[in-house]
């Protein structure tokens, strides 16, 4: 296993970081998923022959850090099916579908105190 300090650090192990940047109160890790989908969700074919037909770059906010804001920048790829010619967005474990945050960050503000 390669994770660098920084994947570490992140700590959501379906990311590879790409680049990372900060200032004075943001961070943003620009992440890609390390690997691809093993099952197409339109066709159930297992180990499916897909080819990228399109990319782009979604920010999701994540837990804060170190005093600073923290998003991700992902690289999502939108995949077709060469089985069955269905296409579809990469999953995300990280990530709820259509979420602009993550798992994590929804948790840690469902538990905190409302502020009366």
């Amino acid at each position: 296993m390669s994770d660098t300090l920084i994947e570490k650090m992140l700590s959501l192990p379906e990311f590879r970081v790409t680049d990372f940047k900060q200032n004075d109160n943001d961070m943003g890790f620009y992440v890609e998923t390390k690997e691809r989908p093993t099952v197409c969700p339109v066709c159930g074919c297992y180990k499916p022959n897909l080819v990228i037909y399109k990319s782009r770059k979604q920010t999701v906010r994540d837990i804060n850090a170190l005093g600073k804001r923290c998003a991700l920048i992902i690289n999502r790829h939108y995949y077709e099916c060469r089985e069955c010619g269905g296409r579809f967005a990469e999953p995300l474990e990280s990530v709820g579908e259509g979420e602009r945050l993550t798992k994590r960050l929804r948790l840690f503000l469902g538990r905190r105190k409302p502020v009366v």
